[in-house]
């Protein structure tokens, strides 16, 4: 099994390949403000695309604080 990614790691995945399309989806819709349930749910499709890919454990995957959560 390779290296699990950190968590700073999984975070500048999120900001480089999640982020900008979130972003732009905000930009088309400026009626609804920034969405923060979409980064949420961006963030948690991720770590759990990671865990089934085996970059991030199990552990990593349950115990996680979501960035996004306020």
């Amino acid at each position: 099994m390779s290296k699990f990614i950190t968590k700073t790691e999984a975070k500048e995945v999120f900001r480089n390949d999640y982020l900008p399309e979130i972003k732009q989806k905000e930009a088309m819709f400026p009626n609804l403000g920034i969405d923060s349930s979409m980064r949420r749910t961006a963030w948690n499709d991720m770590v759990d695309a990671l865990n089934k890919a085996g970059y991030v454990s199990d552990n990593q995957a349950m115990n996680w604080k979501n960035p996004y959560d306020k």
